[in-house]
């Protein structure tokens, strides 16, 4: 089986994809305006009432993540094996969001996100599973006071389960020498060598 798995950056675009989609912002400058969290380059500053998220993507720690599941899976060669490592890690998704829509564009996201097909697809081909349950923080308003204006803010999170399947090539062993003693203390009485052929 293939590697499966994600890196940061690809699980970044991935969720920047999904929440421009959800907020209807398809068109290339209000791509932009779904940013993502310590960007190389800087970012334009924007108004008190333009509408704009940031999303934060990380691992979370949590005793699901340390799991691990192996399998000698297949032979790649008489020399070679293949153990595959199946496991699952928490990835958490911190939104802030701004602007005159502020509170609305945090529901618009949490509803979608139990709805949209679209997003349920795009997230199952990626191997990554919305948990519901604990997820989804109810968007939660958290104004900030700026430059003598009240900005509006909503910060809300999200959490997902991701499959993992990492490969690891492994050597096959050719040969054994053993030595075998007589007794605990007593000399050698045979050499063998046990050979994989």
């Amino acid at each position: 089986m293939a590697e499966i798995y994600l890196t940061i950056t690809q699980f970044e675009d991935l969720m920047q994809s999904i929440f421009c989609s959800l907020l209807g912002w398809t068109d290339d400058i209000l791509k932009e305006n779904v940013r993502i969290s310590w960007p190389e380059k800087g970012m334009p500053t924007w108004g008190v009432e333009e509408n704009i998220a940031f999303i934060r993507c990380y691992e979370e720690d949590d005793p699901y993540n340390k799991e691990r599941e192996h399998s000698d899976e297949y032979q790649v060669s008489p020399d070679e094996s293949v153990r595959e490592t199946n496991y699952t890690v928490v990835m958490r998704v911190d939104l802030i969001i701004y602007g005159s829509e502020a509170f609305e564009n945090g529901r618009t996201i949490r509803d979608k996100m139990y709805s949209d097909e679209e997003t349920k697809m795009l997230l199952n081909r990626n191997h990554i599973y919305l948990k519901p349950k604990e997820s989804i923080n109810t968007p939660k308003r958290n104004d900030e006071y700026f430059q003598g204006s009240w900005w509006k803010r909503v910060d809300m999170s999200l959490r997902f389960n991701e499959l993992v399947i990492k490969s690891t090539v492994m050597q096959m062993i050719d040969s054994v020498d053993v030595a075998i003693y007589e007794g605990d203390t007593g000399s050698k009485i045979a050499d063998v060598n046990i050979n994989n052929e």
